[in-house]
């Protein structure tokens, strides 16, 4: 088990004491995993979810803390010194893994798990990687280290990244680093390196590989549009899937009461735009959301 260490294990760099009874930093983690919810998750791109589902595990806690978080809950508002959720060591984390491999459901999701990285590299081990049949995932913000990314190698074998921004601008005012184009850029480079393009299954569900999310906010289409050219331009056609989400949700009053912009959902004009721009590159593996979900409906219970 990790007990304490300095923390600069992501961009932040905050240097603060994380131990496993207390949090510190920006993200107010400490370093045993807190777990908001194991689920079956029927709504993951269809390569993921399948028609068995994937197998979810949502972290409490977050490096990023977007003022629009649908999932504030565990990010924004989460803190690790006054939770309820409970921690795992690393041998506990290992039993969950294999555990809920043994359900029936396509791979094992690791959701929102930045924070994590020291002891999600500690718990899954070769033999518990050896034991498991499904893919492990990392669902993740795309404001990692490659250092830390590549402590994952071997052990990780689908990356599923946010590419939130390439405007630092934007970055700064609804995420507060603004940094995060360059992070993300070099992440998921390093990402791409370790897993290679993406494979298949017969039956159309992804074996290994990288899927780049990019989630369309109102009133920022430049940004999307920066987003799509510097994926077209990176990766040759089929490496990566790419994943153009339309299903933002105003959920965060007080976010919404500082940029009014995020106070209401697409407009049926910027989802046309931002699908039309997408379809006119070389991108040839990408799943267009529907419109349908942008409801709280789809966002889970924590």
């Amino acid at each position: 088990m990790i007990f304490k260490y300095i923390c600069n294990d992501c961009p932040r760099e905050c240097n603060a004491l994380r131990t496993i009874n207390e949090g510190h930093g920006y993200c107010r983690c400490g370093t045993a995993p807190q777990i908001a919810k194991v689920m079956k998750h029927l709504w993951e791109e269809p390569c993921i979810s399948g028609t068995k589902g994937a197998g979810n595990i949502f972290f409490a806690g977050c490096n990023l803390k977007c003022c629009y978080c649908q999932n504030k809950k565990i990010t924004t508002e989460f803190d690790y010194n006054n939770s309820d959720y409970s921690k795992y060591s690393a041998t506990e984390l290992s039993k969950l893994l294999y555990n809920f491999s043994q359900e029936d459901v396509n791979n094992i999701n690791l959701v929102t798990a930045d924070c994590y990285l020291r002891t999600i590299s500690k718990a899954i081990t070769p033999s518990l990687k050896e034991s498991i049949d499904k893919p492990i995932i990392l669902n993740c913000s795309g404001y990692n280290k490659p250092e830390m990314l590549e402590a994952l190698r071997g052990k990780i074998d689908i990356f599923l990244p946010d590419l939130k921004y390439l405007r630092n601008d934007v970055a700064e005012k609804y995420s507060n680093a603004p940094d995060y184009p360059e992070v993300a850029k070099k992440a998921i480079l390093k990402m791409f390196e370790i897993t290679g393009p993406c494979v298949m299954d017969e039956s159309g569900l992804l074996k290994k590989g990288v899927v780049i999310r990019h989630l369309i906010l109102p009133g920022n289409l430049y940004n999307t549009f920066d987003v799509i050219d510097w994926v077209n331009e990176t990766f040759a056609p089929g490496e990566i899937i790419f994943s153009l989400m339309s299903q933002y949700t105003p959920c965060n009053s007080s976010c919404e009461s500082i940029f009014p912009e995020l106070a209401r959902k697409l407009t049926p004009y910027e989802k046309k735009k931002a699908e039309a721009y997408l379809l006119n590159t070389d991108i040839t593996s990408a799943y267009i959301q529907d419109a349908e979900s942008a409801d709280t409906a789809f966002i889970p219970e924590f």
